[in-house]
């Protein structure tokens, strides 16, 4: 019987109760004057049936609606009457509702039970409307007095103490709320209050109040989120978001009269020599003004400006003006402790009032001519922020601005994103590290993370056309033309032989990668023609890289590292033990003072012992700085699945090569240690994290760094052992496929390169004269907050941000290097299975090119619709139209785009399928390839690689014009503002203008022989000036990739980079950055290219929609419109991650809850519980469903065309459009 818990009208095990009841009919829409019936998109909302739920709903549970409808409704329903002995069980009349009894339960007698039937169907007939009946309840409850009450200031008089108290009293206030409405409505039922009831008291005793004794600012911000308390300095990154503000000095022109506190602006000008007093005051109707220190105006333009009057502030400090105001009722301040301390606080108390304004009291009461209460709380929170040493001037500290403050906060105003109407939803989310570092508010931890990665949003200073630093992520993309040009030429050179030779002479490509390898680590090897060819692009590839290591001195400045460290332990030393030598006497020294011991980190170690590190390391430092490249160079990795299979085998045959090259030189123990560092070693070594205390001093270096370099590349690190590696890729041991030892090398050393060359070494910890700032100097500063705190509670606050911020550094790093959420053994079996899991998703799943069809309209939302319609009719319309296709690959490639066939870039990022752990592993290789290769049969790749070339073509084109207008001054607001967002500043803009009219092609260039008019052909390879080159090329990149969303490491968050997040998250990273690269950044453009862009990527999505409807043979033309819209919006992507999450809902709640439930496209249906697992838990576990489902089925021997679908959706390449015909013939056979 007790079956009644929200009975959809759809559930099979019971038919349409409402069309089976007699005598009851509900009234039809009416029709419109042309006869036709209602339709939500010509008629008014207010006369869809869905509006009628809606107010119903909203009118059932609002308690001022019902106490409306008792003064308005003559016929409301009577309250029931009691009949003793009523028994709900016996009356025949609920026969028909045997199946939900339960609902009638508390029924007091035959009438009341006829209420009850009428309030059943009609909730039947609310739920049959969709969602709006109960979307109206919903927001009725939530305006209902009770609720109102916790975003009030009177709440806290309620609601204040602890949970159970608080809890209690939220019951008891519902209850009697309760009680007026079952007053009101008789068909109200006692389930419905007993829940609400029991939901008011848990919501305070799980959740807590929200209040503390007194509401303050910041409780009205947690509450409602949109003020911000103590906006000056230390609690000013939130106030400082989307504002702007400059400082200067002179005279504020503002002037308070001394008696009676009134002030007035008088300007400079109109002072004449007779109203100047000796005393600086003034005489000025009738009384003495005296001129105020600083004041707070607006510009032309909007900004802020505040007025520093030095002198005036001098004078205050000279005659200890503070003791005393000069308005009524406003008490005196404390002594300060210096002049700088009372000029900060005259800054800080004018920053104050910018964001902090009276309340209502204090507002009526200035009226009135009292302004003692508002100046007394700007005093205190400026006097607090003075004292305290907030954030904000701690960075001042640290980056020497201390003695321009004004020139800090005008920095971190500039680096806060550019706001829009999303906020917490949008730019001022915190999902991702990067977002976290930027709200921080922390200058020198922002000025970190934006060399490593970026997010793809305007920034406050590109308005004022100060470029946004090019990321290390962004630089590394550049590092493709290397690998690119390098595995070209491979496969070039393989086609070449095979097409020169007869077929029986042939070889594979995989043979051909072979030979390749060998004969790099062998220059004895001659080889036919074409492989020695490629064999010499391969050692260029290497040797340029050899050139880049050697030019960043990342393996010579960590052995200097390592050498000073330890004679500086040895110094330390001698300051105890006057017996222990300088480091020039202990050189050569041999008596009984090198057994004497020093303890480093806990650990002892003999001074013979440091002094052989020391000396090896010395020898070592000088080879380095000779010529770091080796013939011969090829990076070693020991095939793992090769020991797995024969571990013995390995062991003994890796202990004669050692003992071959070395002969008794290594102890067995030394010999065993290397066999095992063999079957550990990896390309990537992650980074021991910083332990981050702030009552410690910080040793950042010790032994354990000296004996094992920490988190170097593999192939950076000193390998000392002469092993004959040749003999090991002959006999299997080592890998020998060239292609994916280049791109490994590339992904690995690239990394650590490029973080030598931005911070001096690859932990990003800085101190290296000449370059930026790492963790360490943020670290440095926050250490110096911590010394200053003066509370517990401040101590705590400053400590938990740092672990947040450093933390979030170092997970940038550990993004770009690869190693970030990789467990120690990459190998293991979860990780194996994780990683072909994910492959796995993406041959069975992904539809190609298809999908990505809206990209066309990324590029209208990007350059505009005049702009793409002219490039592209320019383009084909010319004679050489492949000339100029050719070129826009060239620029493309040279920015580190368009090698999708080859490398497959975005599709493996869509698929999250970019890390290349598996590459050694002989069947994960295998299955790589074969997910390479899909992406080129399902068009992904070459669609990609077309249409990145014609994004670089349209974006080379805008920023070169935009460059020249800006040189000529004639540059829009917006165009600055895009520019600069790509990198791109005034110097650098007229840099650009420069070197193409000098070597492109075009309207104002030199050279013009494919007579173009709109197009810019920059030829960025025949440039000059390098640096305008490569500014050019990073641009570009950032462009292409936010026009054809391509997501980076910076627009997720961290968990989806991890082993199971990626797993559970697999095509979610997409989702977040199509949200961040199209929705947000089209919002903070705000023009109306974006506009006009949304609408043709859901038109685009609409189309693909069409098709995909036609491949599973369904008449899309019987699609309704709202359905149609939704499916348009959710193939276009422009929603993001949000749609992600809306159909995860829509799945959970069976339809009834989401877009398309909202807008009627879908009646609910049900899910089972694998399918509302996958919608948490990602498309692995679709894939578990549907094998589940198919054993199930064949082991009951009822298998249908359910069974055939599953069947063929766990085939790889089913979901391609056009193989649709092969495979609906391959379903309809095994049916």
């Amino acid at each position: 019987m007790n079956r009644w818990r929200n009975p959809s009208v759809t559930d099979t095990e019971f038919p349409d109760i409402v069309e089976n009841f007699q005598g009851f009919e509900r009234e039809e829409p009416a029709l419109t004057k042309d006869g036709m019936e209602w339709s939500f998109w010509r008629n008014s909302i207010q006369d869809h049936p869905a509006w009628e739920s809606f107010t119903e709903g909203f009118a059932d549970e609002n308690l001022a609606a019902l106490l409306y409808g008792e003064f308005t409704n003559a016929e409301r329903p009577q309250s029931p009457v009691f009949q003793a002995g009523y028994n709900y069980m016996d009356d025949p009349a609920l026969e028909p509702y045997s199946d939900f009894i339960d609902y009638f339960k508390y029924s007091t007698g035959p009438e009341h039970s006829q209420q009850l039937i009428r309030k059943f169907k009609e909730e039947l007939y609310n739920e049959k409307d969709g969602p709006a009946y109960w979307t109206g309840r919903i927001l009725g409850g939530l305006l209902d007095p009770t609720s109102l009450l916790w975003f009030t200031r009177a709440g806290k008089y309620v609601f204040t103490g602890g949970r159970l108290s608080t809890a209690k009293r939220a019951a008891a206030m519902e209850a009697g709320q309760e009680a007026i409405k079952h007053g009101v409505n008789p068909d109200r039922t006692m389930q419905e209050s007993a829940m609400l009831t029991g939901g008011a008291f848990l919501f305070p005793l799980v959740l807590g109040n929200g209040f503390q004794k007194s509401l303050t600012w910041k409780d009205k911000k947690r509450i409602i989120d949109d003020m911000e308390d103590d906006a000056a300095i230390h609690d000013f990154k939130g106030s400082l978001n989307g504002k702007n503000f400059t400082y200067k000095d002179g005279p504020t022109e503002r002037w308070r009269n001394i008696e009676t506190g009134e002030t007035t602006t008088i300007s400079t000008k109109t002072i004449k020599p007779e109203m100047k007093n000796t005393d600086g005051t003034i005489k000025y109707k009738d009384g003495t003004w005296k001129q105020t220190a600083a004041k707070h105006s607006y510009d032309e333009s909007g900004t802020s400006v505040i007025t520093i009057n030095d002198s005036v502030i001098k004078q205050m400090w000279k005659n200890k003006s503070w003791r005393k105001s000069l308005i009524s009722g406003v008490k005196g301040m404390k002594d300060f402790k210096s002049y700088e301390q009372f000029k900060e606080f005259i800054i800080n108390h004018e920053l104050t009032h910018m964001y902090i304004r009276p309340s209502a009291s204090e507002l009526k009461n200035w009226k009135k001519g009292g302004k003692a209460a508002y100046e007394n709380r700007i005093n205190k929170i400026a006097w607090k922020n003075t004292t305290s040493k907030g954030d904000m001037w701690t960075h001042a500290n640290h980056l020497g601005s201390l003695k321009n403050k004004k020139k800090l906060l005008e920095d971190i105003t500039g680096e806060r994103f550019k706001t829009t109407i999303l906020g917490k939803i949008g730019e001022g989310s915190n999902w991702n590290p990067v977002a976290r570092i930027v709200n921080t508010g922390n200058l020198a931890a922002i000025k970190v993370m934006n060399q490593v990665l970026h997010l793809p949003f305007i920034r406050n200073k590109n308005l004022k056309g100060i470029a946004t630093e090019f990321a290390i992520e962004e630089r590394m993309a550049l590092d493709r033309f290397m690998l690119g040009e390098a595995m070209s030429e491979v496969i070039r050179q393989y086609k070449k032989w095979n097409k020169m030779n007869k077929k029986a002479d042939r070889i594979t490509l995989t043979d051909f990668r072979k030979r390749v390898s060998r004969a790099i680590m062998d220059d004895t090897i001659e080889d036919n023609a074409q492989i020695m060819a490629a064999t010499q692009k391969v050692r260029e590839f290497y040797k340029q890289w050899a050139d880049r290591i050697q030019e960043s001195k990342i393996m010579e400045r960590g052995v200097e590292k390592n050498i000073n460290f330890l004679k500086e332990k040895l110094s330390t030393l001698r300051k105890s033990d006057k017996s222990i030598m300088t480091w020039s006497e202990l050189k050569d020294y041999s008596g009984p003072l090198l057994k004497k011991t020093m303890t480093l980190r806990g650990k002892e170690y003999e001074v013979a012992q440091i002094r052989k590190i020391i000396l090896e390391q010395e020898e070592y430092l000088k080879a380095l700085k000779k010529n770091i490249a080796r013939k011969n160079y090829l990076n070693i990795f020991i095939k793992k699945d090769r020991i797995q299979a024969d571990e013995a085998g390995f062991d003994e045959y890796a202990r004669a090569s050692i003992k071959k090259s070395h002969g008794d030189k290594l102890t067995e123990k030394e010999i065993d240690e290397i066999i095992e560092s063999f079957k550990g070693e990896t390309a990537w070594e992650p980074m021991r994290r910083t332990e981050v205390d702030l009552k410690k001093n910080y040793d950042d270096y010790n032994l354990e760094v000296v004996l094992n370099p920490v988190g170097l590349s593999g192939h950076l690190k000193a390998r000392k052992l002469n092993l004959d590696y040749k003999q090991w890729m002959k006999d299997g041991w080592i890998e020998d496929d060239i292609m994916a030892l280049m791109q490994v090398y590339n992904r690995s050393v690239g990394p650590d390169v490029h973080l030598a060359n931005v911070f001096g070494d690859q932990t990003m910890w800085g101190g290296y004269m000449g370059k930026n700032i790492g963790i360490g100097e943020v670290l440095a500063e926050y250490k110096l907050k911590y010394a200053r705190a003066t509370t517990k509670a401040k101590k705590k606050a400053i400590q938990k941000e740092a672990e947040k911020v450093v933390r979030d550094l170092e997970a940038a790093r550990d993004l770009i290097r690869g190693t970030y959420g990789v467990p120690n053994n990459p190998s293991r079996v979860f990780s194996k299975a994780t990683r072909i899991a994910k492959n796995f998703n993406a041959i069975t799943q992904l539809t190609g090119a298809l999908a990505a069809l809206p990209d066309m309209a990324r590029l209208v939302m990007t350059s505009g619709f005049r702009r793409t319609l002219g490039n592209f009719y320019e383009q084909y319309s010319n004679k050489q139209w492949k000339t100029i296709q050719s070129m826009a690959i060239n620029e493309s490639r040279l920015a580190g785009e368009s090698w999708d066939i080859l490398l497959g870039t975005r599709a493996m990022a869509y698929a999250d399928l970019d890390n290349i752990y598996g590459v050694f592993n002989k069947f994960e290789k295998g299955f790589q390839k074969f997910t390479a290769a899909s992406f080129v049969i399902n068009l992904m790749s070459p669609w990609n690689q077309y249409a990145k070339a014609q994004a670089a073509l349209a974006i080379q084109s805008r920023i070169i014009q935009e460059s020249q207008n800006w040189a000529k001054g004639i540059i829009t607001d917006s165009n600055k503002m895009k520019l600069a967002a790509s990198g791109i500043d005034e110097k650098m803009a007229k840099k650009i203008a420069d070197q193409f009219e000098k070597h492109g092609h075009g309207k104002t260039a030199k050279n013009n022989d494919l007579e173009l008019d709109e197009l810019r052909l920059s030829q960025s390879d025949l440039w000059t000036d390098i640096e305008a080159q490569r500014a050019l090329r990073l641009a570009t990149n950032r462009d292409v990739n936010i026009t054809i969303v391509t997501p980076q490491k910076g627009d997720t968050p961290l968990w989806m980079s991890t082993e199971m997040g990626g797993l559970i998250a697999q095509y979610k990273k997409f989702g977040m950055g199509a949200y961040n690269r199209m929705f947000v950044r089209g919002l903070q453009e705000n023009d109306a290219s974006f506009y006009g862009g949304v609408a043709m990527l859901i038109a685009m999505g609409m189309i693909v929609d069409m098709v995909r409807h036609s491949a599973f043979n369904r008449d899309y033309s019987k699609t309704k419109l709202p359905e149609k819209l939704a499916n348009g919006i959710d193939r276009s992507g422009v929603l993001g991650i949000f749609m992600d999450v809306n159909n995860s809902i829509e799945r959970l709640t069976n339809n009834k809850l989401g877009l398309r439930a909202t807008i009627g496209a879908n009646r609910p249906y049900g899910t089972d519980s694998f399918d509302k697992a996958g919608a948490v838990l990602g498309p692995t576990v679709g894939q578990f469903e549907k094998l589940y489902n198919i054993t199930t089925d064949w082991v009951s021997g009822e298998h249908n065309h359910h069974t055939a679908r599953n069947v063929r959706r766990l085939m790889p390449l089913q979901n391609i459009f056009y193989l649709d015909g092969i495979f609906d013939s391959f379903e309809s056979g095994i049916k």
